[in-house]
């Protein structure tokens, strides 16, 4: 069963971990909203560090057409803060994103171009501001069933002027 870890956790003590599954359960039952997203900026490798395990997507229970969890990282990667962005790699293009990077040719920012356009920088900067190869970058990894553009808001951009 996947499980986040917190800080204070034991990893050999299961009762200081929170079980993925039961939270997506009780949102799932309790939710009156039309869509929920899980966005987690955590690592994804196993508790003793060895890389192996994590969260991967045969552990997660079925999730409705309603939920979507994105990951910072891929099974077996770890989350990668940045002192240059003064962020986990993934928070800081998340929050460019939402602050209208991520908005389409409507000013809509919606939930699948967010994913796709933090995926994308994640990918493409990744490298650098680790210090690692390509091959080692940073990878996002996006589950659920959505369907649909689902909006999650509209940014307000000038009207620029033609000049005759």
């Amino acid at each position: 069963e996947p499980f986040f870890c917190p800080k204070d956790a034991l990893k050999n003590d299961v009762t200081t971990l929170l079980s993925l599954n039961t939270i997506l359960k009780r949102l799932e039952e309790s939710s009156g909203c039309d869509h929920n997203f899980i966005l987690l900026d955590a690592c994804r490798d196993s508790a003793d560090k060895s890389g192996k395990g994590g969260i991967d997507g045969s552990t997660i229970r079925e999730l409705s057409d309603k939920l979507a969890l994105f990951f910072a990282a891929k099974s077996g990667q770890r989350s990668f803060e940045s002192t240059r962005l003064q962020h986990g790699i993934f928070t800081h293009y998340l929050l460019e994103g939402l602050r209208g990077k991520a908005a389409d040719a409507d000013n809509e920012i919606t939930f699948q171009g967010l994913a796709s356009y933090v995926a994308k920088q994640v990918e493409r900067n990744s490298p650098e501001l680790l210090e690692v190869t390509v091959a080692d970058a940073q990878r996002p990894n996006l589950m659920g069933n959505l369907s649909g553009a689902i909006v999650l808001g509209k940014v307000n951009r000038p009207v620029q002027q033609q000049n005759a």
